[in-house]
């Protein structure tokens, strides 16, 4: 009888624990958490012209040494992302500052319509560490 007492309290015991879960509010916004950046990003434009301009940003934290920025712009061909050549056979522009602050803007004339993409691989060095961040921006261009 003491066993099957306990085996009962034991089951009540187990069932009435509660475990609060807490859920996101709708307005709450998630921002990632860098250690050498304060913000980050990129921005493309097309013009009706095919004017592709596309600007970077990223602005560093105190401990921020230097940024480092590869950008490039690529055409959907098929399923495959292909980069874009600024001057044959170059596909990238290099970037560097020192500072904390690097904004840059960017532009190429497109000759054909079709899903293009601007992309910045930032470094951003720190004094304890260094950060690898990457942005896209997305836009049709229908010629």
């Amino acid at each position: 009888m003491k066993r099957l007492t306990s085996l009962i309290l034991s089951l009540v015991l187990l069932l009435t624990i509660a475990t609060p879960a807490f859920a996101a509010q709708p307005e709450t916004t998630v921002s990632p958490c860098y250690i050498n950046t304060s913000q980050a990003g990129i921005s493309l434009v097309i013009t009706e012209d095919g004017l592709a301009e596309w600007s970077i940003m990223c602005f560093g934290e105190p401990n921020c040494t230097g940024i480092d920025a590869i950008t490039y712009l690529e055409r959907k061909m098929g399923s495959l992302w292909i980069k874009m050549s600024i001057d044959y056979p170059i596909t990238d522009y290099h970037y560097s500052v020192t500072g904390r602050n690097l904004y840059s803007v960017y532009q190429m004339q497109l000759t054909y319509a079709g899903e293009y993409r601007a992309v910045v691989e930032f470094t951003v060095h720190g004094t304890n560490a260094d950060e690898e961040l990457e942005f896209w921006d997305y836009r049709v261009y229908n010629g």
